[in-house]
């Protein structure tokens, strides 16, 4: 005879190491501070960062801020983006020079 176990509660996606270090890099930021974006579609170079919301894993950016519209705000799943150049990891680059 089989046994059926049913939970109440759905399971949690893990997130991937990757995913938890970006996660890391961007609580760590101000609001305004200027950034590139890699995902596996396109590249959002001197993206501002606004907000990130760790409850649904999305980041709110400022885009294309220098043409004549001032720019537009998109919103990326953090599952989406590859790697972000931030300050602070172009410093680090420069030390190891």
């Amino acid at each position: 005879m089989y046994s059926v176990f049913v939970h109440t509660k759905p399971l949690k996606k893990k997130t991937s190491s990757t995913n938890r270090a970006i996660m890391l890099q961007l609580q760590q930021l101000l609001p305004g501070t200027e950034m590139n974006v890699h995902t596996a579609k396109q590249t959002y170079y001197n993206a501002i960062f606004q907000s990130f919301n760790p409850r649904k894993g999305t980041v709110t950016l400022l885009t294309d801020q220098f043409y004549p519209n001032d720019g537009k705000t998109i919103t990326v799943h953090i599952e989406e983006i590859t790697s972000l150049d931030t300050p602070s990891s172009a410093r680090s680059d420069d030390e190891e020079e």
